[in-house]
């Protein structure tokens, strides 16, 4: 019995140092809204890290239309040494999944590459100090800024019911 205890133990402790870097992405989680123009807005929904991996959903809504959407997981996997990294993985609407690696992970900023893909090739969040969260993607110079705002998700959750009683 006691040497099965030093094997619990350094699995549990395994198990811990595998899960540590998407735990460091926890602040993104909930619903976020930035609103562009007057009758435009974008949504982005993170869960909360589990199992290795927070699952997102982002969408654009213009004139109360949904004209773009894209399924996100950030996810933690092994790199060829066996040690967890993090990876952004987005499937854009009439597109194909991409994968970015994580080049960044901070308390308040998620950073991830991938040099290969046409646009874009950087992805950020980053969580200010007035609780806004600035999303960017760019390739070079050329690049777009969302900033967001976190919402309750209970109120999007009636907008939403209230577009679909329309």
């Amino acid at each position: 019995m006691l040497n099965a205890l030093p094997i619990c133990c350094i699995l549990l402790l395994a198990n811990i140092a595998y899960a540590e870097p998407i735990d460091k992405a926890g602040w993104l989680s909930g619903c976020w809204q930035s609103q562009s123009q007057p009758s435009t807005r974008t949504i982005e929904i993170w869960t909360q890290p589990q199992g290795g991996i927070m699952f997102g959903l982002g969408y654009t809504l213009r004139d109360d239309a949904v004209v773009n959407h894209e399924t996100l997981r950030i996810e933690s996997v092994p790199d060829a040494t066996g040690n967890a990294v993090l990876q952004y993985v987005a499937l854009p609407s009439g597109q194909t999944l991409t994968r970015f690696q994580a080049t960044q992970i901070s308390d308040n900023r998620l950073v991830f590459s991938n040099p290969s893909h046409d646009f874009p090739q950087h992805i950020s969040y980053q969580l200010t100090d007035n609780q806004q969260l600035i999303a960017r993607a760019a390739t070079g110079e050329q690049g777009f800024e969302l900033r967001f705002t976190k919402i309750s998700c209970d109120t999007l959750i009636k907008s939403n019911q209230a577009l679909e009683a329309k």
